[in-house]
């Protein structure tokens, strides 16, 4: 398929008051668009082990986020999708929240995220539920307890990270943030995390380019 991938790797949870500690400094800004421009039609899928209020509070974040960047989020539906495929016609994004990373990719067994490039815009996104409850230190040692909504919140800020990918694949990480290569429990679950400016502004001009070349005959 000659894809390209994005991988997100996450924070060992042993560092994580280093990470924190970082992670209370200002982000490398947000950025608010008065008037978002039409809206990015997305799509998402889980095998099932998502509550109603984790999905919920998934679908509400991104659609937060993106709209905070200056992106509008119309359309945001359930749909069904084989693993690897492309998404539906109508569908620029396809959020898909897995069980477990496909064997052949050979991800490192920390990997949050990643982002499979079409040859064209749609682009499919993974995020790995079961890795990200265990950075969160939910089911381990560490006995942490998430809400449902701080849950749903983490799934859509790796989902977000990973969007920026697709339609910038050349952007780079930052230190912190959404946009941060290192995620900490904290930064993807506090209320109120935007994209950077530098990363809203590459998304909104190229989600722009996009869907000026889809609309054109």
């Amino acid at each position: 398929m000659g894809a390209r991938y994005a991988v997100l790797v996450a924070m060992i949870l042993s560092v994580a008051a280093v990470a924190d500690a970082a992670e209370s400094s200002p982000s490398d800004g947000s950025f608010l668009q008065a008037d978002p421009v039409p809206g990015m039609p997305l799509a998402y899928r889980d095998q099932g082990q998502l509550s109603d209020r984790v999905r919920d509070a998934m679908r509400a974040e991104v659609a937060r986020i993106l709209t905070d960047a200056g992106i509008s989020v119309d359309e945001f539906t359930r749909e069904e999708l084989d693993e690897g495929r492309q998404p539906v016609d109508g569908v620029l994004v396809s959020i898909l929240v897995w069980d477990k990373h496909p064997t052949y990719w050979k991800l490192q067994e920390n990997t949050l995220g990643v982002t499979i490039l079409g040859e064209t815009v749609p682009s499919v996104v993974y995020v790995f539920y079961p890795v990200v409850l265990r950075e969160l230190g939910i089911g381990t040692k560490k006995s942490a307890s998430y809400t449902d909504e701080e849950i749903g919140r983490a799934l859509a800020r790796l989902a977000v990270h990973e969007i920026v990918h697709a339609f910038c694949p050349d952007h780079k990480h930052t230190r912190w943030g959404i946009m941060g290569h290192i995620q900490g429990a904290r930064s993807l679950t506090d209320a109120g995390a935007t994209l950077g400016g530098s990363a809203a502004t590459a998304l909104v001009e190229a989600w722009g380019t996009a869907r000026d070349a889809i609309a054109q005959p």
